[in-house]
């Protein structure tokens, strides 16, 4: 029964939030818009596929994200937003993104520890945000620099990327039982740019002629700055660089 959506972690086919995190993300993306509550998404008119691979503690397996992706694939999503991440790689996971990234614009969390990832010295990488086909989303404060619990990018344009910002102080969105509140992170900046995702997969709808890879450079080379820079939706959805 996966009428409401999937969950990979007590697979009863239900994924009501039972922590406030998931409800705030997709709020970020896709809360509606002239209904006189509260605020409006990203992306306000997007369909939101809700899939829960984590467990009440906040901790995700590679098996259940990765069985996660594959769910979302083959029931034809747009754009995967992965506001999530660790620092050990696997397999697993790495063989469904790849799935994945054929069909959907993949979105990940650069991480809230303040670390530098490879190849600088001590560096880290933040998985799945540090594979360089997947968007990995930093957060950017209200001056538009980088948040200072953000992870960061050591080398631009290499293969262990986190390719731009996205605000990530004080987002107001939803939380379950009609709450709202603002909350900091890279999960929170990482709608931000998923919602721009749909708005750009809209634009260009054609899959056979404009491919994820595609959407994911119009977001990234047209942030503010260039590669590393704050998300800008207008520049992404008006420019082909």
């Amino acid at each position: 029964d996966d009428i409401f959506g999937a969950d990979t972690v007590y697979p009863d086919g239900d994924p009501q939030d039972d922590h406030g995190h998931g409800t705030h993300v997709a709020g970020i993306i896709a809360a509606q818009a002239n209904n006189a509550e509260g605020g409006a998404g990203i992306a306000y008119n997007v369909q939101i596929m809700a899939l829960k691979a984590a467990q009440y503690s906040g901790v995700l397996t590679a098996s259940d994200i990765a069985e996660a992706i594959y769910y979302a694939v083959q029931k034809g999503a747009d754009v995967i937003n992965m506001s999530f991440g660790g620092y050990t790689r696997s397999q697993v996971e790495e063989d469904a993104l790849a799935v994945a990234f054929g069909q959907a614009v993949l979105v990940a969390a650069a991480g809230n520890d303040k670390k530098v990832n490879l190849p600088c010295p001590l560096g880290r990488d933040m998985y799945p945000a540090a594979y360089n086909w997947v968007l990995g989303v930093m957060a950017s404060d209200f001056s538009g620099s980088r948040a200072g619990f953000s992870n960061y990018d050591c080398t631009p344009h290499d293969t262990h990327e986190y390719e731009l910002m996205a605000p990530g102080v004080d987002i107001w969105s939803t939380l379950p039982q009609e709450q709202y509140a603002a909350w900091d992170g890279t999960s929170m900046a990482t709608p931000i740019v998923s919602g721009i995702a749909a708005l750009l997969r809209t634009r260009w709808a054609d899959k056979d002629v404009y491919s994820s890879r595609f959407i994911m450079g119009q977001i990234a080379a047209n942030a503010a700055g260039g590669t590393g820079g704050v998300v800008d939706a207008y520049a992404a959805i008006t420019q082909t660089p």
